[in-house]
């Protein structure tokens, strides 16, 4: 499989692996951000001050297709934040759309059921562990070892730090690893947003994006009390 998106990326680390359901301390304003933070770096759209920019570059990733379209289709230029909490509504559904090319390659399964007959229950339990033990090595290369992060991992390690996404991703480490990851975790988002050295490493327009939406993510999830 390609490259996995920042969306997809944290689904496999949110999911329980057996269960397929989101883990408890899975934050899915997250995945809303990550969301928008994927527009930006596949090149779907820009960020101007706190507004969202749709480009003319048309994704061949479904996801990222239908989440322009929404944008383009809006007869209103909006915000950073409305489109962190409204794009996914717009969507639908966005853990399911967000699995759907990790089902598609074999890395979850997807299993429907009713809860009481009623309700409809869907589940990713993982099927090939290969790619998130891979995502799992490259995170505690960089943030337990060291390793110079990318973009990529900048963007991911950066939402990450703004829940409790660490200590979900370094569970099961002893405690300095944990400690040592969630301190280089603050180093690298706080670098991002503050050090001119580490910004002139990275590309600009993904660094400052990050910036924002990982601010948004604060926000809002602080603001719905969680």
């Amino acid at each position: 499989m390609g490259d996995l998106l920042l969306c997809e990326e944290l689904l496999l680390l949110g999911l329980d692996d057996e269960s397929g359901k989101p883990s408890w301390t899975f934050d899915a304003s997250m995945l809303n951000a990550a969301l928008m933070l994927d527009l930006v770096t596949t090149g779907c759209v820009r960020f101007d001050e706190d507004k969202v920019y749709v480009t003319e570059h048309f994704p061949r990733h479904p996801l990222m297709a239908a989440a322009q379209d929404v944008i383009a289709d809006d007869k209103k230029v909006r915000s950073i934040s409305h489109w962190h909490t409204m794009l996914p509504y717009t969507l639908k559904d966005l853990q399911k759309r967000a699995a759907e090319r990790l089902v598609a390659d074999g890395v979850l399964v997807q299993e429907e059921s009713k809860v009481l007959g009623l309700f409809r229950s869907t589940r990713f339990p993982e099927s090939d562990p290969g790619p998130e033990r891979a995502l799992r090595a490259r995170l505690h290369s960089i943030l337990v070892e060291n390793a110079e992060p990318d973009d990529h991992d900048t963007a991911l390690i950066t939402l990450l730090a703004s829940g409790y996404g660490i200590d979900h991703v370094f569970s099961g480490d002893d405690k300095d690893a944990r400690k040592a990851a969630k301190r280089r975790a603050k180093e690298l988002s706080t670098a991002a947003k503050e050090d001119p050295v580490f910004q002139a490493r990275h590309d600009a327009a993904v660094i400052a994006a990050v910036t924002m939406v990982a601010t948004t993510t604060v926000i809002t999830t602080t603001g719905n009390g969680s």
